[in-house]
């Protein structure tokens, strides 16, 4: 009753199991917490120092690190999903297989074989132009730096106290010659 599987030859689901790069896993929850704590210091220093920008020159900058993250993330759940299908899909084509007389050959080979799921695409150019646009976004709302401006003040101030006090030195009363 039971006949050789055509899908032997066939490769085990686990085989292609679906195993993201656990460096690119560290790497992407890195780059989310970072981009998450950018934000939060965004939140604070733009209530602190009143200013919109700079929050928003925080939280550009923080969802430049937090969008290519989580696009990595949902193209790794996705391909999981995918690879988690197309493993159910082998067992069950096995199982009903052992069932099978040798009348219904004609619907094993009809079949054919499961090719594994390809990998989501990742389209990495997109979401590179998306990132540089964010971090652009965060450069353009830099606020004025404040050092910047107080440095103009005080040398200017510093050059008026000295010619202020060489012309003192100036009306002094000369001392009168002596013979």
């Amino acid at each position: 009753m039971s006949t050789t599987s055509p899908y032997a030859e066939q490769s085990r689901p686990a085989d292609h199991e679906y195993r993201p790069n656990i460096l690119s896993r560290i790497l992407a929850t890195l780059a989310v917490v970072w981009g998450a704590i950018c934000i939060c210091a965004g939140i604070d220093m733009g209530i602190n120092s009143k200013n919109v920008f700079d929050f928003l020159n925080m939280a550009f900058f923080g969802l430049a690190f937090i969008v290519p993250a989580t696009w990595w993330f949902i193209c790794s759940a996705k391909d999981k999903k995918a690879f988690e299908a197309y493993a159910e899909a082998v067992k069950t084509r096995e199982a009903t297989a052992q069932f099978l007389t040798e009348e219904d050959a004609i619907i094993l080979r009809g079949m054919g074989k499961l090719d594994p799921p390809a990998r989501t695409p990742r389209r990495w150019w997109i979401i590179a132009l998306i990132t540089f646009g964010l971090l652009v976004i965060s450069a353009l709302t830099t606020p004025a730096d404040k050092d910047e401006e107080s440095a103009d003040t005080p040398s200017t101030s510093s050059t008026s106290s000295t010619s202020a006090t060489s012309s003192t030195n100036t009306t002094a009363p000369a001392e009168p010659a002596q013979p």
